[in-house]
């Protein structure tokens, strides 16, 4: 999964007290692609405000990939998905 995501120098992230069980992550390819990764390390879904100041710039795409799956992750046969593609035993998925 974060093949997918962590090309690039970092960018600096603020979190606001209210995500409390959110890791966010920002990268900026070399293309000028500015790419966000966010864990939500909670069973519950979390919603998400991003703005972004500075250089970054005018946003005119917006692309989002998830990776869902159970908590359980000692369970025999789990699903877990990345862009609605299983992902399998060895790690490889169908990348659209």
């Amino acid at each position: 999964m974060f093949a997918l995501g962590a090309a690039g120098g970092y960018l600096p992230v603020e979190i606001g007290a209210g995500a409390t069980n959110l890791s966010i992550f920002a990268t900026r390819t070399q293309a000028s692609q500015i790419q966000l990764t966010v864990i939500n390390k909670s069973e519950k879904p979390a919603s998400l405000s991003v703005s972004f100041t500075g250089e970054v710039g005018r946003m005119n795409k917006v692309q989002s990939i998830e990776l869902s799956g159970t908590t359980n992750f000692g369970a025999a046969e789990q699903t877990v998905t990345v862009g609605g593609a299983q992902i399998q035993s060895d790690g490889n998925w169908a990348r659209n």
